[in-house]
């Protein structure tokens, strides 16, 4: 989200197609090609199909890009059969997308950064079934936790990942001695 808001430029031609991006690293069932090219067929008049309601929004957006379009974009994604495997990731850009269009003198980087904190602050609770980096899971903790294949970890992650299961741990690695980079 942080790499996205950065490189992200609302008034930028390929706009959309960096949007359609990083929606496909948030969930699946995004096609991203399709959309795209469905949406200029659309737009210049040479679809001989009608437009579904996610595709008319995609239209809008390229016609006239703005912060509510974007948003309207990501919503329209999420209720068309895709997965979403990243929710907090999702949410917390809707989040931030919200405060840029209701602040103009904030950047989209700013507002990230902004809901980040505020996403900090608040915490965040551990799905029944999480799987993830040392670095997303640090500081949550779970009844169970597995890791797998620890001989490719330095310390300092391998100890973050061990200190994650409050009854239980399991770990595999293809040595029978751990001796992980400091």
């Amino acid at each position: 989200l942080m790499r996205f808001s950065r490189e992200f430029e609302l008034d930028s031609p390929d706009a959309l197609e960096k949007l359609l991006s990083f929606a496909q690293s948030l969930m699946t069932g995004v096609s991203k090609l399709g959309l795209l090219s469905r949406s200029n067929s659309i737009r210049l008049g040479r679809s001989r199909k009608p437009a579904s309601p996610l595709e008319m929004v995609c239209v809008e957006f390229l016609r006239g890009p703005s912060w509510p379009r974007c948003r309207l974009v990501l919503e329209g994604l999420r209720s068309a059969s895709t997965r979403m495997f990243r929710p907090q990731v999702f949410s917390a850009a809707l989040r931030a997308i919200q405060l840029v269009s209701t602040d103009e003198e904030m950047s989209f980087a700013d507002a990230v950064v902004r809901t980040r904190e505020e996403f900090r602050f608040r915490g965040r609770t551990l799905p029944r079934r999480a799987v993830g980096s040392t670095l997303l899971l640090k500081g949550l903790e779970a009844e169970i936790s597995v890791i797998l294949d620890a001989t490719t970890m330095d310390a300092r992650n391998l100890y973050v990942a061990m200190t994650r299961g409050s009854r239980s741990l399991s770990m595999f690695s293809k040595e029978p001695v751990l001796n992980p980079d400091p």
